[in-house]
């Protein structure tokens, strides 16, 4: 008899990993085999129509807990949302040091769009160099979120004594921010990348 995974069941508990950021993603990927083969609906063909219901259930379950948790950055995002709650909405947002180079790069993307062929050849130049710019910023940003603020948050450390008022802890308020800011920079990243040809 299969049983029902708790609707109240968050990803980490799905598959039993404690709440931290820091995972070994071996044992990760462990876990979901083993859950994929106890709940995969190939060994439910012949079952009542409820085991049937329960093992597909169990299994989109198992896999997007997975897709999830493997991501540093979608397990961090998720982490934030279940300690701060439900209606926590995570909104992209520029970092306050590249306020500057924002509005440059806003300018020289109007510039490109309104510009004839030739004068693009000679602006994908600027634009590659805004590029990297921001790639590198991203990067600075990913490994603050990785190497520095996940260690911090499995500790225990950083979190308020008073939490805010949507209950998030000072790490969480600062992941939240990092969170924010690589969500802009992707989208100005995919913003160029419409723009400029491969590399």
């Amino acid at each position: 008899m299969i049983e029902k995974i708790p609707a109240g069941n968050d990803y980490f508990t799905v598959l039993g990993l404690p709440r931290k950021l820091q995972i070994d993603g071996a044992d990760l990927e462990r876990r979901f085999h083993s859950l994929s083969r106890q709940f995969h609906p190939d060994f439910f063909q012949r079952a009542a129509p409820r085991e049937r219901l329960i093992s597909l259930e169990n299994s989109a379950i198992v896999n997007k807990a997975y897709r999830t948790l493997r991501d540093p950055l979608s397990r961090a995002e998720y982490l934030v949302r279940l300690e701060a709650g439900e209606g926590v909405e995570i909104k992209a947002e520029a970092p306050q040091a590249l306020f500057e180079e924002i509005l440059e790069l806003n300018e020289l993307l109007a510039e490109y769009q309104a510009s004839d062929p030739s004068h693009q050849t000679a602006l994908q130049s600027l634009l590659s160099d805004k590029r990297r710019q921001f790639s590198a910023t991203d990067s600075v940003l990913e490994t603050r979120l990785t190497d520095e603020l996940f260690p911090i948050w499995d500790r225990g450390e950083g979190r308020s004594a008073n939490p805010t008022a949507n209950g998030a802890g000072d790490v969480l308020v600062e992941m939240t921010r990092v969170i924010a800011n690589r969500a802009y920079l992707r989208r100005v990243l995919n913003s160029l990348a419409d723009v400029l040809p491969d590399t």
